[in-house]
């Protein structure tokens, strides 16, 4: 563009538009991994401050995607505008982890053991960790392995520690 031409603005705000519409369009599609990743680009807008984007995890969450309260659930757990809000991540957790979001699920059993200022419920936490990871959450297999390793809230176990060491690293649900 030349120093006298000036931008095209319709041209410039048909495109904000039209993506916009894609990722409506995209957004409907609740399990699709084009979704997975609109929600994932929307949750890092969100991190970065971006209103908008929060916005519309917000929207998708209330209508019930399970991707979408997994990934408002973590913002609210890590703080999203410097508010940490654990009493939120574990009501969007919980109702993604009742859809079959099994991160949600490992994520909520974490909040129950390690919860602060809240009663915690440690026997709930262990049993949502077990059968996520059980399910193939990957980062619940590593948890409960070294739990079982270290006996922390389950009983000491070499077996069962190497066990779900092995699924984390075949990336696979237990049988």
């Amino acid at each position: 563009m030349g120093p006298t031409e000036q931008p095209n603005t319709d041209q410039n705000q048909n495109n904000v538009d039209q993506d916009k519409d894609n990722f409506e369009n995209l957004s409907n599609q609740e399990f699709s991994s084009e979704f997975f990743d609109t929600v994932k680009w929307f949750s890092i807008g969100a991190k970065k401050g971006d209103a908008g984007a929060l916005e519309w995890l917000v929207r998708k969450a209330t209508q019930g995607n399970p991707n979408a309260q997994y990934e408002l659930g973590m913002l609210y757990k890590d703080g999203v505008d410097s508010t940490k809000d654990a009493n939120d991540a574990m009501e969007l957790f919980s109702k993604a982890a009742e859809q079959g979001h099994i991160e949600a699920q490992y994520e909520l059993g974490k909040l129950y053991i390690f919860r602060e200022g809240c009663s915690r419920n440690t026997v709930k936490g262990v049993e949502l960790i077990k059968d996520s990871a059980d399910r193939g959450c990957t980062g619940a297999q590593i948890f409960l392995g070294n739990m079982y390793r270290d006996g922390y809230l389950v009983p000491k176990d070499k077996e069962k520690s190497e066990e779900y060491f092995k699924k984390a690293e075949e990336g696979s649900a237990l049988e």
